[in-house]
């Protein structure tokens, strides 16, 4: 494979060792590495040409892949996974992001150990709240919340939010978005239905499926007739949460607000 020059110059195979693939998803597949210099453990993301439907226009006048572009714009954002590199190959763009030494994703880590304790899954969701509104503040939507898209790190218990190859920007100005990139099963109600919805009510609602299966074990709907069709979510009595899966969407807690919440009860 030819790699051609990174950022700083340097090719990809003489900074970073690729080693065991960790995922493959829609969009790319993703490997564990080192950083050759120190030793640095990262993640090394290949997305195919062929999967990526836009570019961007970075400083230089070339086009990159909006997850790119994303990443950059997140830089600062401490819930965001950080892109240390990226490089762009004759057949793909190469990815590197930094990658805890113990690590787990949240739907690995909900496998292993089962529903999460309410106090621990309260410290877990404010973070990623958090995270989602700084990347809302900067414009830009992850359209993929999710289990698998939470990483943990194990020693110092932060997360941070992994995968926006479904993000996009956006100006806030409640224009309906008519196109769904995310997973079904943590799609809103009005999608599936009337195929259009409010980036920022669908991201409540991503949110609300993901506290739901924090706590409980697994995911309320497991279709998309489910989502649109079953009663009211029975809540087990060990839970407090309610207010995020309301199907009415302009009634569904603002993704503002649910950070002032964390001071009183639950969401």
């Amino acid at each position: 494979m030819s790699h051609t020059a990174g950022r700083d110059g340097i090719s990809f195979k003489d900074k970073y060792k690729q080693c065991n693939p960790l995922g493959c998803g829609g969009f790319g597949t993703v490997y564990g590495g080192v950083r050759i210099e120190d030793k640095l453990p990262v993640a090394i993301k290949y997305v195919k040409r062929e999967n990526i439907t836009a570019l961007q226009k970075d400083r230089f006048g070339g086009g990159i892949p909006l997850e790119i572009a994303v990443l950059q714009k997140c830089q600062n954002i401490t819930g965001v996974v950080r892109m240390l590199d990226w490089y762009e190959l004759a057949t793909a763009f190469v990815i590197v992001m930094e990658r805890p030494e113990r690590c787990q994703d949240l739907f690995d880590y909900i496998t292993c150990h089962g529903r999460i304790a309410e106090g621990l899954a309260k410290n877990f969701f404010k973070q990623i709240v958090v995270t989602v509104i700084a990347c809302a503040w900067k414009g830009i939507l992850h359209r993929d919340i999710k289990d698998e898209n939470v990483v943990i790190d194990l020693q110092t218990g932060r997360v941070k939010l992994i995968d926006f190859g479904c993000a996009i920007f956006f100006r806030g100005n409640n224009v309906p978005l008519t196109h769904f990139e995310g997973t079904p099963l943590y799609s809103p109600p009005e999608w599936i239905m009337f195929s259009r919805y409010d980036g920022l009510q669908a991201a409540v609602w991503s949110l609300g499926i993901l506290l739901y299966d924090m706590v409980c074990g697994d995911v309320p709907f497991h279709s998309e007739r489910e989502i649109v069709w079953k009663g009211s979510l029975s809540w087990p009595f060990y839970v407090s949460a309610h207010a995020m899966l309301t199907r009415t969407y302009a009634v569904r807690a603002a993704v503002q607000k649910l950070r002032l919440t964390f001071e009183n009860n639950w969401v």
